[in-house]
């Protein structure tokens, strides 16, 4: 065994051995060229992108979805939306096929309910509803959506404006594939308004068989601007803390979401109640929320209450993600032009990649958002 100080005294020896050799000449040395420096950086450029081609996951046969910016099969993607027309009212919950929505739009109705208009960029469902009748307002969502419009029924001002701005639409007074009636709601009492359904192939089936378009208009621009699916997320640094935001649409209504750090998603919950899916049991959840504020007013001489909604015109809001919001403004200048919308600096509004639930409501309306 070499002790310590022994140990010290070999280095030192070869160390000076080493410095010595390498301040003698053996001969001329050879002369090594340095590269370019132009060639060294072209060399480095090409290792990082190797790299980076490397890190990135196989998307052949992948598309982005329109509606939230994520990733999926070509074939799904080229599809038309279809928007549908769901009761929420508290007697039809729980309510099926929710679930596999890209974009939910939520508006006040009569009565102080609200309805829900869920867009899908593909659906499998084998029970979607329930269904319930169009008003004139959410037509416009079709619209900027280029989606065909499934109700069942509508208010006289909802069928003119389906007829008048060329909806293409399913109605299920008219029957047609698809169409039925849950027995086990329709046999009890007061829930046979909350009984109609439909399923992913009747709409598709029919779709076929009215001969509507079922490929995407590569002319409309996808509703919202997303950021790169495989980047960064969103971080609102400068926002307002927003890890639940309560909305109160009236007596009868108040909308919830509740942020989930693990998932970086929200909760959807309605009066403090999970809001789910009957066919998968799963909690409704977004990736994002805007609230749009714009004026709204019962229609005069409507003796059932029915409501009118401001869409063609333009106003403020919020965008909330990952537990921030910020302020944010809106414009439509026409049915036939998309709602667009903008930070609070004038820029156009970028989402983070995933579903996003759109709260329209009345302008004044008193939100709060939780720490």
């Amino acid at each position: 065994m070499i002790s310590g100080k022994k140990s010290l005294k070999i280095t030192s020896v070869i160390l000076a051995s080493l410095l010595f050799f390498a301040g003698c000449s053996f001969g001329q040395p050879e002369t090594v060229e340095e590269p370019p420096v132009e060639e060294e950086v072209e060399k480095t450029k090409e290792i990082e992108a190797t790299i980076i081609d490397q890190e990135k996951p196989d998307l052949t046969g992948l598309a982005q979805n329109p509606l939230t910016g994520l990733y999926i099969k070509e074939e799904y993607a080229s599809l038309r939306p279809i928007g549908v027309m769901i009761n929420n009212n508290h007697k039809c919950l729980p309510q099926s096929g929710l679930a596999q929505a890209d974009i939910y739009y939520e508006v006040l109705a009569e009565g102080g309910i609200t309805r829900i208009f869920a867009v899908f960029q593909h659906m499998t469902s084998e029970k979607i509803g329930p269904i319930r009748s169009a008003r004139e307002y959410f037509t416009s969502f079709a619209l900027d959506n280029d989606s065909i419009f499934v109700h069942h029924g509508a208010s006289p001002t909802g069928y003119n404006a389906i007829r008048e701005r060329g909806i293409n639409n399913l109605d299920g007074m008219n029957g047609g594939i698809g169409f039925y009636r849950d027995p086990d709601r329709s046999s009890v009492p007061a829930m046979y308004e909350h009984s109609s359904y439909i399923n992913a192939n009747g709409i598709y089936d029919q779709i076929d068989n009215r001969g509507y378009r079922i490929a995407r208009d590569e002319e409309k621009e996808p509703l919202f601007t997303f950021a790169d699916p495989l980047g960064d997320q969103i971080e609102l640094a400068d926002g307002t803390e927003a890890v639940s935001v309560i909305i109160p649409i009236s007596y009868y209504q108040t909308s919830e979401f509740y942020y989930m750090p693990k998932s970086r998603l929200y909760e959807r919950h309605q009066n403090s109640v999970h809001q789910i899916d009957e066919e998968t049991n799963e909690v409704l959840t977004v990736k994002n929320i805007i609230i749009q504020f714009t004026d709204m007013w019962a229609v005069a001489g409507d003796d059932a209450g029915r409501m009118a909604v401001s869409l063609v015109s333009r106003g403020t809001g919020k965008y909330i993600t990952n537990g921030k919001a910020v302020d944010i403004t809106w414009k439509k200048d026409s049915q036939y032009e998309p709602t667009k919308w903008y930070t609070a600096d004038g820029e156009p509004l970028e989402l983070n990649c995933g579903k996003t639930w759109v709260m329209v409501v009345q302008t004044g309306t008193n939100v709060s958002y939780g720490e």
